[in-house]
């Protein structure tokens, strides 16, 4: 089994009960509806997720390299956690 691993560099929680992380890395052409992923820094796995799908990021300067990677679960992750480049989205493939 692939697994892609995005760089987690922002989070958003929007109104809908849908948190939006702003990724960095190479998610090529995958589809994200009803993949599974971790929130993962280094060894550690704080959650499994399932994922609704992906939005364009808006505002991007280029090279538009950050992917907007959504979930309708509840985040135990912090916006501070988030913004420290240390936690990883792992997704199943």
């Amino acid at each position: 089994m692939m697994i892609t691993k995005l760089l987690i560099r922002d989070m958003f929680k929007l109104s809908n009960n849908v948190t939006v992380f702003a990724c960095e890395g190479d998610a090529g052409a995958v589809a994200f509806a009803g993949r599974k992923g971790k929130l993962q820094a280094g060894d550690e796995v704080r959650q499994s997720i399932i994922l609704v799908g992906q939005r364009e990021m808006l505002n991007q300067s280029a090279p538009k390299s950050l992917n907007a990677i959504e979930t309708g679960d509840a985040v135990n992750l912090t916006v501070e956690e988030a913004q420290s480049g240390s936690w990883s989205l792992l997704i199943d493939d």
